[in-house]
């Protein structure tokens, strides 16, 4: 089988988010299948480089199917072009879907999502809302799972972590609002930022000046990752991003057994299961309580650590990489 996989990495890595490493798990791990033979399309600054599009055109007839890893960005453009070119010759076309499902199909007509053959959602709720309107199937946000070989311990002061952008949508600013208050007359939590600050986010920078809780880590490779985050007491998620499918830190968070305080925003409360694998807030007061409440017990989070150890098995690739190689050949099978 020959599959063309579109989707968006940078190879520099100087940029990075849920749908560059989502298409480079799922370029790999695809590409290491038998019988599959993976053509890859990299759209990444498309705008800089309109030969991508005579490239596809080519390629959509010398592959049998089409997979299309997009979110929101870039979607009515991909698709429209693969509606026409369907027209011409019927090729199985699939969409992995990033981010905020609602919104990517808000850019597309009804006419062009029900065309394609399956549309992957990353909540499984929504695959069950929309299953009488289009074809659509459960292809979570999923990364390599390995098996846990860290070790957790206590400290004093309490060891937290931000895992992400460093950025207004993501939250960070409230996170420091609620630590100020927390750590005014004691340093209680320790907090350690791993990221990178968003292009337009230069002046979250003025946060770690005069903080004697607060630390800049830089970014983690994917294969230390477990290592690194086993060392915290858990993860605070405090995103404002309305978009939010299922974020690549939490998988993280819950493969190194790490409890998450998270926002209820977008879908994160169907992934961050309140009270099992987390705590959910809906304000920076509810933060302030939550941080208050696990400094007086933090057993709270202790108790649920192997919950998160649990459900990061629901987000093993290597699942989900067989369930789509099996609907593609059903598809060809079907289109042929």
């Amino acid at each position: 089988m020959k599959v063309m996989l579109i989707g968006s990495v940078d190879l520099s890595r100087k940029k990075i988010g849920g749908q560059y490493e989502k298409t480079r798990f799922v370029y790999n791990f695809l590409k290491a299948e038998k019988g599959i033979d993976v053509y890859f399309c990299n759209m990444f600054d498309i705008g800089k480089n309109f030969r991508l599009f005579i490239v596809i055109l080519k390629e959509y007839f010398h592959n049998d199917c089409v997979v299309v890893i997009t979110s929101v960005r870039g979607t009515r453009v991909i698709s429209m072009l693969l509606y026409l070119l369907r027209k011409a010759k019927k090729k199985a076309i699939v969409y992995l879907i990033v981010g905020n499902q609602l919104e990517l199909l808000r850019s597309l007509s009804n006419k062009i999502a029900g065309e394609m053959d399956k549309l992957y959602f990353e909540v499984s709720s929504m695959q069950n809302e929309l299953n009488d309107k289009y074809n659509v199937g459960y292809f979570p946000n999923c990364k390599d799972i390995q098996p846990f070989r860290g070790e957790h311990l206590a400290t004093d002061p309490i060891r937290i972590c931000y895992y992400s952008e460093i950025s207004y949508r993501k939250g960070f600013d409230r996170l420091i609002r609620a630590l100020d208050t927390v750590n005014k007359d004691r340093k209680n939590y320790e907090l350690d930022v791993f990221g990178f600050f968003a292009d337009d986010e230069s002046d979250m920078k003025k946060y770690f000046e005069s903080r004697n809780y607060l630390n800049f880590k830089g970014t983690v490779k994917r294969e230390e990752s477990q290592g690194v985050l086993s060392q915290y007491s858990f993860m605070v998620f405090p995103s404002r991003h309305k978009l939010e499918g299922v974020p690549g830190a939490i998988i993280d968070a819950y493969e190194a057994g790490l409890p998450v305080i998270c926002s209820d925003v977008g879908f994160l409360s169907q992934i961050v299961k309140d009270k099992e694998t987390g705590y959910l807030f809906h304000s920076e007061d509810e933060l302030i309580n939550l941080l208050v409440k696990t400094l007086s017990n933090l057993g709270i989070v202790e108790n649920i650590r192997q919950n998160c150890l649990k459900e990061a098995e629901k987000y093993d690739i290597k699942q989900s990489i067989k369930i789509l190689h099996s609907d593609l050949d059903a598809m060809i099978g079907t289109d042929g």
